[in-house]
């Protein structure tokens, strides 16, 4: 499977006082995966994108952070579009 975008992203746990650790990610046609670093020799958590219809990013005024919201698709089937 051909890596469309890899990079460095910080991901934070989901707790309400969350620390944000340093996250290797590679988003390939229909999955993110998420590597500890570039070696990629392990992967922690994949994300199967056929299971969403849509990606948001919703951009802050007031810090330099973004967040991407993947929006679940409301049938089996539907595939995610990333340009």
């Amino acid at each position: 499977m051909a890596t469309w975008k890899a990079g460095w992203v910080k991901k934070a746990s989901g707790r309400f006082l969350a620390s944000y650790k340093d996250r290797y990610i590679q988003v390939e046609r229909t999955e993110l995966v998420v590597y500890e670093n570039e070696d990629l020799a392990t992967y922690l958590e994949k994300v199967d994108l056929e299971n969403y219809d849509k990606c948001h990013e919703l951009r802050s005024a007031f810090t330099k952070r973004n967040r991407l919201v993947l929006i679940r698709a409301a049938k089996s089937g539907n595939k995610v579009s990333i340009i």
